[in-house]
């Protein structure tokens, strides 16, 4: 497999023999089929052997041993997922296991939650000037504003509930809520 540097390498030679193939074909008027492809990507399998001590049968197959093409390895079987965004391992199936989240990941999401634009400068300036009371208050705020939301969505796809019953369907999602943080 080929890291970034040395794929660039082989794209360089690649690139340098399509255009010797095409000043072949210009030179010779000949078509595809007869214009001695193999010989004029030579140098492509070469610089391949170089960089990787490999041998590989064809050029166009060298473009795919690119690292950054495929995803990491499966935490289960060990082989790399097919795409960088890979969501399942389609060797055996199993779920991506994303890396922990940082605290600084962490606070992002939950600033955003609430409304806040960790990237904007502005928004924490306000927020550093604010009194504690006032953090507070504005924090509270914006949960009953969220709980509110969410009550009506809750109303709207199940409008024949009870009292309790919306009660214990809250309760049930702030859970899932709280689990997913956690």
């Amino acid at each position: 497999m080929l890291d970034e540097a040395e794929f660039a390498r082989i794209d360089q030679v690649y690139r340098e023999c399509t255009a010797a193939v095409q000043q072949y074909r210009q030179d010779h008027s000949a078509p595809l089929s007869q214009t001695p492809v193999d010989g004029l990507f030579r140098p492509v399998r070469q610089e391949y052997v170089r960089l990787t001590g490999r041998t590989s049968d064809h050029q166009d197959e060298i473009l795919r041993h690119r690292i950054a093409l495929y995803g990491p390895s499966c935490h289960v079987c060990g082989k790399p997922l097919r795409t960088p965004a890979a969501r399942v391992c389609a060797a055996c199936g199993s779920s991506r296991a994303d890396p922990p989240e940082t605290p600084e990941q962490k606070a992002a999401r939950m600033l955003e939650q609430i409304g806040w634009n960790a990237a904007s400068l502005k928004q924490i300036e306000v927020y550093a000037r604010m009194k504690p009371a006032a953090k507070i208050e504005q924090m509270f705020r914006l949960r009953r504003a969220q709980m509110d939301a969410m009550i009506a969505r809750i109303r709207k796809e199940q409008p024949d509930l009870s009292r309790e019953e919306l009660a214990a369907i809250v309760q049930e999602r702030l859970r899932w809520a709280r689990d997913e943080d956690a």
